[in-house]
């Protein structure tokens, strides 16, 4: 995360300056509470904690823009918390559409896809757990193969594969 830079004016400046002027870039450096369909734009630190963030109407956080480093520091993102059917997980924990993001320490689960890329040039993903996200339920057993577990390489124009 990028430090904020101390704003340094002559002190005669400062009778007819705003208030607001002299706390620029202060406001990014507090830690900030996920909430649904959050759209992160500058380099942020999330709050520790974890957050039950549905994303059935689109991605539960999006990351647009370039340079941009985001540190979740101990908040984690939960898309489900039904355990027993990782087969129903649904929706995107984090996507990322900027280049030259830095993405540390996020742990999202519960999501279909944790964590989606589009054009991330220069993407770097630092530390972190992305585990226990969906994962096909089998119909196989050890006595007998099922055909309905296996994926024809042919088959991917709905994004089977995704």
């Amino acid at each position: 995360m990028r430090k904020p830079r101390l704003l340094q004016v002559p002190a005669s400046w400062l009778t007819y300056m705003p208030v607001a002027l002299l706390v620029v870039g202060l406001a990014s450096a507090q830690p900030v509470i996920p909430d649904p369909s959050m759209v992160i734009t500058e380099s942020t630190t999330l709050a520790a904690g974890t957050y039950t963030l549905s994303a059935n109407d689109g991605p539960a956080i999006t990351i647009a823009g370039n340079d941009i480093e985001v540190d979740f520091a101990g908040a984690v993102i939960v898309g489900s918390e039904d355990a027993t059917s990782p087969d129903l997980f649904t929706g995107t924990g984090i996507l990322i559409t900027g280049k030259r993001v830095v993405l540390r320490n996020a742990v999202a689960r519960g999501y279909k896809v944790a964590v989606h890329a589009e054009g991330a040039d220069g993407l770097q993903v630092i530390g972190g757990d992305l585990s226990y996200n969906y994962r096909q339920r089998l119909k196989s057993s050890i006595e007998r193969e099922h055909l309905d577990d296996w994926m024809s390489y042919h088959q991917n124009e709905a994004d089977e594969w995704l």
